[in-house]
């Protein structure tokens, strides 16, 4: 089965510690790490609108599929 895709907005990126959050539409902030996004990473910025696919961890939500939307 297909991971279903959510959209949201690139919040707040550490570039500098490789991490961020992204908000998703109509939903909580969800983390990234650069170690899961490397092909995306260099293209994100601030404001940009993604898709991702969600995934629940222990320590919260987490993106398992970014994309630029």
């Amino acid at each position: 089965m297909a991971d279903v895709l959510v959209a949201g907005t690139i919040r707040k990126l550490f570039v500098d510690k490789h991490f961020g959050f992204v908000t998703r539409v109509g939903g909580s902030d969800v983390f990234i790490h650069q170690k899961d996004h490397r092909a995306v990473w260099p293209s994100l910025t601030e404001g940009a609108a993604v898709r991702m696919a969600v995934i629940d961890t222990e320590k919260g939500p987490r993106a398992s599929h970014l994309e630029l939307a």
